[in-house]
């Protein structure tokens, strides 16, 4: 069976690379402390990847716009979100990834 790569977060990864993109003034950052209440103990998988070229609506260095899974925290605790962020280039070839095999639903990566 064909195996598909997942670009993955753990929370440490998330909260370093948002911390970059908050620094670069990227459109697209995350809340700090929504960071700090997902679980320790969880992957969050990429689910979608575009080229990004702007911040604050003027051209720039062109980044990674991505689309992460997380299991929502608080008021929403049992559902899944999918976040958007802006990630630097060099940044975006650490991510680790994960392969999994294809069409088969009990591994394909969502949150919980």
């Amino acid at each position: 069976m064909a195996e598909k790569k997942y670009k993955v977060f753990d929370r440490r990864l998330l909260s370093h690379i948002n911390e970059s993109s908050i620094g670069f003034k990227y459109n697209r950052t995350l809340d700090p402390a929504f960071i700090a209440r997902l679980p320790e103990d969880k992957i969050f998988p990429v689910v979608f990847t575009m080229l990004h070229e702007h911040r604050a609506g003027k051209a720039c260095e062109p980044h990674v716009r991505v689309m992460i899974a997380v299991p929502s925290v608080g008021e929403t605790a049992g559902l899944s979100d999918r976040l958007l962020l802006d990630v630097n280039m060099d940044l975006f070839d650490i991510i680790p990834e994960i392969g999994v095999p294809e069409n088969d639903p009990e591994t394909t990566p969502v949150a919980e």
